[in-house]
């Protein structure tokens, strides 16, 4: 986005503001926009370039996503990489951050929350990458709606469910043997 007046005196505001929620409540009627391309990596370089006009056109954002060493073929197109502000990878979500991302969809759904194994044959399933997750949510969506006069709750079992039925995450089944809980260390 370019730095025009508009861009700089909320930046003033911003700066010389005490209160972000004053400056919050100024600029939630202002609209950003914003193109987001997911599975970038399988662009042509001639769609990157039309991307690149309607940025320009529009005066918007984009954002790109793709697999890691999209920048390592994006440094390739000198002409397009030069206007890339900043490239960031997105790494595995910790365990932690993986109970908060499970508590959201289970809020949305209406289910209560799981026992903590099921927390972490969640996080063990999807080593806590973000596209496993939403993935194995959406599966889990499926089987609870399917099954939804005789299932009312996320399980280990409908986890496991989910994962053969795409199959996805380690292989394997996460055992007994293996201690999911600190108790069973």
């Amino acid at each position: 986005m370019p730095f025009n007046s508009e861009t700089y005196n909320a930046y003033l505001k911003a700066v010389n503001w005490y209160r972000p929620a004053d400056w919050a409540k100024e600029i939630q009627n202002q609209h950003v926009k914003l193109i987001v391309v997911d599975e970038a990596f399988s662009l042509k370089y001639q769609a990157l370039e039309q991307l690149r006009d309607i940025k320009e056109e529009w005066d918007d954002g984009t954002l790109l996503m793709a697999d890691p060493g999209f920048e390592r073929a994006l440094s390739r197109m000198w002409l397009f990489s030069v206007r890339v502000s900043k490239v960031e990878e997105l790494k595995p979500l910790s365990e932690a951050e993986t109970n908060q991302f499970i508590d959201k969809p289970l809020e949305i759904m209406g289910l209560p929350k799981p026992p903590e194994e099921v927390y972490k044959l969640i996080h063990w399933y999807t080593q806590g990458v973000l596209r496993g997750l939403v993935n194995l949510f959406s599966m889990i969506a499926k089987i609870l709606k399917i099954n939804e006069d005789v299932v009312r709750e996320v399980t280990r079992e409908v986890v496991e469910a989910a994962r053969e039925m795409m199959i996805f995450g380690k292989p394997g089944r996460l055992s007994k043997q293996v201690p999911l809980l600190a108790s069973e260390a």
